[in-house]
């Protein structure tokens, strides 16, 4: 087992201390994964280089054919996995997400990437590079009626989604398993991101430099202790053995991405003190993250297949409160500082009091979780289902389920298990 970094616990003790250590950290970037993406952008021709991105953001794989040569070592997968990686532990934390991997799906969206963007600074970044954007003018006429969400925003957000699910299935930690090859093209696309970014002039005096050591711990911990949390929030508490296999998980990835160790939290407890104190540093409104925060909500609405959508559509905010609110900054609530906002409309206020008169009754006899455990369930359930038929019926997007997640989602299996067969092969 990694032993945590005592630097990086001693450094959290002290208020003072800790504030200005993060912010240092705002100033470090990925010096190996940089140096690289600007040997090969110097080296390479403009249009092969695009063709090169575009294959490393959406291909499974990675044909060493297809690398330039100073990329094909950086794909060995002798020399990615660190020395302390522990493999038995690592399938604990992935039979965690084969057996809650619906509910994991819907607390992401819900609390962890909403969480990410709390951090203002950091969020700036999705925001200019256009990873996640949709203008909220065009999300609804005057009319209340819903239009259409741009294909390009649904693949930023499932973009997202299809890293988690790869690096969470099983043998994503083999060494050709998808895991390993989406976090390192992930690191890469950061690298190219920072590299651009500077060359057009980045506000590193304000923000920081882009996708920087602050920015991505805070997001390792949203995606694991954060899940953590959501999951204790629907009736859902994990073992001890559990915690341990699902946090190793994410240990070894923020490894691989390129997260210098004393930022790498060891476990559970070091991920919620390390998340307590960036949000600290970092919490604060802005018109970005408050957008950013809308487009998980309206994707969520957006994919959800009928007759669920109509059940969802408007009260999906509630749904995010309820995970983000357990959580304060400066005595404010996460979703207070993101702007979401109460449903509005006479059915969607209906269905918002209705679910609210049922939360504060089973609230009031202490089974909140029985219901919003079913709920997410569902939603977790029928939202798989919409990112399937995406792909299947409308050609939007290519979106991979794992096989562990296919007997949850198909309800009717000669429509959907056929799907995932078919994607194994």
């Amino acid at each position: 087992m990694r032993l945590a970094t005592q630097h990086y616990r001693a450094v959290l003790q002290t208020a003072l201390i800790e504030q200005a250590f993060l912010e240092t950290q705002r100033h470090v970037m990925d010096v190996e994964a940089d140096t690289l993406m600007q040997a090969v952008i110097g080296s390479t021709k403009q249009t092969e280089l695009n063709a090169m991105l575009t294959a490393l953001m959406y291909n499974d794989s990675v044909q060493s054919a297809d690398l330039p040569p100073a990329l094909e070592h950086y794909f060995d997968p002798e020399n990615i996995l660190p020395p302390w990686f522990d493999a038995a532990r690592a399938a604990v934390g992935q039979k965690v997400f084969t057996t809650y991997g619906l509910e994991i799906c819907i607390v992401l969206l819900c609390k962890s990437l909403p969480e990410c963007y709390v951090c203002w600074r950091g969020a700036h970044v999705l925001y200019e590079t256009k990873r996640l954007d949709a203008p909220a003018a065009v999300r609804r006429n005057d009319k209340g009626k819903q239009i259409p969400l741009p294909p390009r925003l649904i693949k930023r957000v499932m973009e997202t989604l299809q890293f988690v699910l790869n690096v969470l299935a099983e043998g994503g930690f083999d060494p050709q398993g998808k895991g390993i090859v989406t976090a390192r093209k992930i690191r890469l696309i950061h690298a190219s991101i920072r590299v651009y970014a500077k060359q057009k002039g980045w506000d590193t005096a304000q923000y920081g430099a882009p996708i920087n050591q602050e920015d991505m711990a805070v997001t390792l911990t949203t995606f694991s202790s954060s899940i953590v949390d959501g999951l204790k929030r629907i009736g859902i508490t994990l073992s001890e053995e559990e915690i341990d296999g699902y946090m190793h998980c994410w240990e070894v990835i923020g490894h691989i991405m390129g997260l210098h160790d004393s930022l790498i939290a060891s476990d559970y407890h070091d991920s919620v003190v390390l998340q307590e104190a960036i949000l600290k540093h970092q919490a604060g409104s802005t018109k970005e993250n408050a957008e950013l925060a809308q487009t998980c909500i309206d994707f969520i609405e957006y994919i959800m297949p009928p007759p669920f959508k109509w059940m969802f559509t408007g009260i999906t905010p509630l749904i995010v409160k309820y995970f983000l609110d357990d959580t304060k900054v400066g005595g404010r609530t996460l979703s207070s500082i993101l702007q979401i906002q109460s449903p509005k409309g006479f059915w969607n206020m209906a269905k918002y009091i209705l679910v609210l008169c049922l939360f504060k009754l089973l609230t009031w006899i202490q089974q909140e979780g029985v219901l919003i455990q079913w709920l997410v369930s569902k939603l977790g359930r029928k939202f798989i289902q919409g990112l399937v038929l995406a792909h299947n019926d409308y050609k939007q997007v290519d979106f991979d389920v794992p096989l562990s997640l296919s007997d949850k989602v198909a309800e009717k299996p000669s429509r959907f298990r056929t799907f995932f067969r078919r994607n194994k092969k």
